[in-house]
């Protein structure tokens, strides 16, 4: 099955920034006008135009990217859970400072989100968001071609290409449950 993962718009933080919202609040960010724009011309890509369905993250930036996509392209849209962003906590905290989030990240990133030896892993694994991932489309492996707006760190998982995904950006993906 051919894959289309999408990398979500950028989000309008400004709001957010005012009051003070924690970095789980900041997913029901909307995206900023830029990205409107940008969502708009991403979905004039031509690949797109035989996909059979698009799947979306439930978080904002990118629910309202795949709705986008979903007005200009006439595809069926399906929100799925387990497309949502890398988690920065396994003990179910809300409320991280912004830097130990950042410290988290770029320590998942230098590690390709291995596990580091000995340390107790305070966030998910790249094997964890790549088995939810999986998962999920597993689910549609009867469609030959899907659009999935999703996250960098969801996508670099799922396909094992670790680098950065820019925003409106576009990645094939041929999947294969092995």
């Amino acid at each position: 099955m051919k894959i289309l993962f999408v990398r979500h718009g950028k989000s309008d933080y400004t709001l957010a920034d005012l009051r003070h919202l924690s970095y789980a609040e900041k997913n029901y960010c909307p995206l900023d006008s830029s990205a409107l724009h940008m969502v708009e011309e991403t979905a004039q890509d031509l690949r797109f135009k035989d996909a059979d369905i698009i799947l979306s993250s439930p978080f904002t930036r990118a629910l309202q990217t795949a709705e986008i996509l979903n007005r200009r392209l006439q595809k069926p849209l399906v929100v799925e859970y387990d497309l949502h962003e890398w988690a920065v906590s396994l003990d179910g905290s809300a409320v991280i400072d912004e830097n130990e989030t950042l410290r988290r990240y770029y320590e998942f990133r230098n590690l390709n989100g291995a596990v580091s030896a000995g340390k107790k892993l305070l966030y998910e694994s790249a094997e964890s968001v790549e088995k939810r991932g999986k998962a999920v489309l597993e689910k549609y492996k009867q469609y030959k071609k899907i659009i999935v707006v999703s996250h960098g760190t969801l996508i670099m998982c799922v396909t094992g290409i670790f680098g950065d995904v820019p925003l409106c950006g576009i990645v094939e993906y041929e999947f294969r449950n092995d």
